[in-house]
């Protein structure tokens, strides 16, 4: 699965890119600043929440831990 990880001031953070209505890809445009979904539309802002379009759930976050030089990624 397509997924988003990066560095914060708290640590690595982790998001899904598949959207919550129907699954597609997710795609970050920088001139708009948000998440855009081509297949309807919807558009999520830039902490993964639902801005536009048919989708009512954020992106979905994931546990990011490194551990050892690897990086461990899974549900919270």
């Amino acid at each position: 699965d397509p997924i988003e990880l990066r560095e914060t001031a708290a640590g690595p953070v982790g998001r899904s890119l598949l959207c919550t209505h129907f699954g597609c890809r997710v795609q970050w445009e920088a001139e708009t600043g948000s998440y855009h979904c081509p297949c309807h539309e919807a558009r999520f802002d830039g902490e993964g929440r639902p801005v536009y379009g048919p989708a009512l759930r954020p992106l979905r976050s994931l546990r990011v831990e490194v551990e050892g030089g690897q990086v461990l990624v899974g549900d919270p």
